[in-house]
Formats: C-alpha cells, sequence, structure tokens
C-alpha cells in the first residue's frame, strides 16, 4: 500500500498534495521573505542544489548525478551544475579520501 504524498516533494500537513493557488502564494511570500528575485521559481531550487552539490568538492560528478536524480549525466553537468561557476576555486577531495582509505587498508595488512 502506497502512503500518501509519498512521491510528492511538497505536501499539506497531511500529506496530501497542496493545491497550486495554496503552493504559489506560499512560494511567493517565501520568495520575498528571502530576498530573492520576484521571479525566482521553485524548480530554481534544483539547479541551486546541484550547483551546490557539484562545487563543493565533497562529490564526483557521478554522484552529483545520481543525488539530483538525473538519468543522463550530461542532464546533471549541461542543464543543471553549471559548470563554470560549479568548479571555479573547487578542489576535489573524494579523490584524496578514496586514496588515504587504500593507503589505511594497506598499513594494516
Amino acid at each position: 500500500m502506497e502512503t500518501v504524498g509519498e512521491d510528492l516533494i511538497v505536501t499539506n500537513r497531511s500529506g496530501h498534495p497542496v493545491l497550486p493557488s495554496d503552493f504559489r502564494q506560499k512560494w511567493r511570500r517565501a520568495v520575498k521573505q528571502a530576498g530573492l528575485p520576484e521571479r525566482t521559481r521553485f524548480h530554481d531550487l534544483k539547479h541551486f542544489y546541484t550547483t551546490t552539490l557539484g562545487g563543493s568538492g565533497k562529490h564526483d560528478p557521478k554522484t552529483v548525478q545520481a543525488l539530483s536524480r538525473h538519468a543522463e549525466f550530461s542532464e546533471t553537468w549541461d542543464t543543471y551544475a553549471h559548470p563554470p561557476l560549479a568548479v571555479e576555486e573547487v578542489t576535489v577531495t573524494v579523490f584524496g579520501t578514496a586514496f588515504s582509505a587504500i593507503e589505511d587498508t594497506d598499513r594494516a595488512a
């Protein structure tokens, strides 16, 4: 049996879908309170999320793709991650930690 709202991003307090008119009203209020441009769309959060993941240096590009739930890598990197912004002055740390884990294993053996 499926839980109400299980596949929804935004629900009301009882887990049911939010009416579009109610969502728009609350979204406009949240955008204003956050000081964002009036034209900011809810979908812009996905661009922000993916760009932030890609630019954090904590995740390799394929992990960013998986966390963003995209089937195609090109969708993640070409459409959402905004690579010039995402990789500017970023040091990717995930590979360094992977190699230090291997070194630790080798020392223990």
